[in-house]
């Protein structure tokens, strides 16, 4: 998924729109940039004025599989380790 947002000089961001080929106006400063799926867009990063960056924090729903992930992997080694079936709790 690709957004334009349109922000300023310190990367507060104004309006976000979603969707290919977006026109960016000369008058504006806009940002073309790929964002995960269901990523909250949080501002534009301006420090580097060559290379402005978006700033998003992933979907709380990327979050959680990736914990669960984690926390399956670890009750699978502790299943191995003690020859405890506890896939079924």
């Amino acid at each position: 998924m690709k957004a334009f947002i349109i922000y300023d000089e310190e990367g507060n961001v104004y309006a976000v729109r979603y969707g290919e080929n977006q026109y960016i106006p000369n008058e504006l400063r806009g940002l073309y940039q790929e964002v995960p799926e269901g990523a909250l867009i949080e501002g534009v990063a301006v420090s580097d004025p060559d290379n402005h960056k978006i700033l998003f924090t992933p979907s709380k729903e990327n979050i959680l599989e990736k914990e669960l992930a984690v926390v399956k992997a670890q009750l699978a080694y502790i299943s191995m380790m003690s020859n405890i079936d506890i896939e079924g709790v």
